[in-house]
């Protein structure tokens, strides 16, 4: 049986096929045929990982980025004295904070993330978006405990970890346990000096 790649040879270079098909024994045509079938295999396993590759990028990077805004002006809206700390694409809502209307701000990122989660929910790309989501939580973990009393970076890796923890609770449906991580003493240890271990399953 001829593979779909090699008729596609033959149908887009028809003298170029004839050559594979005229010119060769049968031993060489099995293997030109065989070989057509890997590389179609290769083609298709790479274009499926740089889809699952773009999609849990493209919403990985939408999360955190409403996240982030949300975290500012929230932070915002307590103190202005952080300015220097908070990353400049993020200025704008740090600063003015206290001239948004904070429940309709509030209601557009919870809509915003309630969207995600569904796109999410909905796809085959769950687990991957999930491991993704689980190392972001293993981050704002281990920067919430790097920053302990340092003042704008101990409250934003802070906020950011407790938004993802509601995110992969509330939006993916999924109960988070420290068995998800693989240094199961330290993350133990980590959430112990942060005060938030009841929101994991031990």
């Amino acid at each position: 049986m001829i593979s779909t790649t090699l008729l596609d040879i033959i149908n887009t270079e028809p003298s170029l096929g004839e050559k594979i098909l005229l010119d060769n024994n049968i031993h060489v045509i099995t293997r030109c045929n065989n070989t057509c079938s890997i590389f179609k295999n290769i083609t298709y396993n790479e274009n499926r990982k740089n889809k699952i590759e773009d999609f849990v990028v493209k919403i990985s990077n939408k999360i955190e980025d409403s996240m982030k805004k949300f975290a500012c002006a929230y932070l915002g809206s307590r103190s202005k004295r952080y300015l220097s700390s908070v990353d400049k694409e993020y200025i704008s809502y740090y600063m003015n904070s206290s001239k948004m209307n904070i429940e309709i701000f509030e209601l557009e990122y919870h809509t915003a993330l309630e969207a995600y989660g569904n796109q999410i929910n909905n796809t085959i790309y769950y687990d991957y978006v999930l491991e993704k989501v689980i190392k972001k939580i293993k981050e704002y973990l281990i920067l919430s405990n790097k920053y302990i009393r340092q003042g704008f970076l101990d409250d934003f890796s802070k906020t950011m970890l407790i938004y993802y923890l509601s995110f992969i609770i509330c939006n993916m449906n999924y109960k988070i346990s420290i068995k998800d991580f693989e240094e199961k003493e330290s993350i133990t240890s980590m959430l112990n000096n942060i005060f938030i271990q009841d929101i994991f399953t031990m």
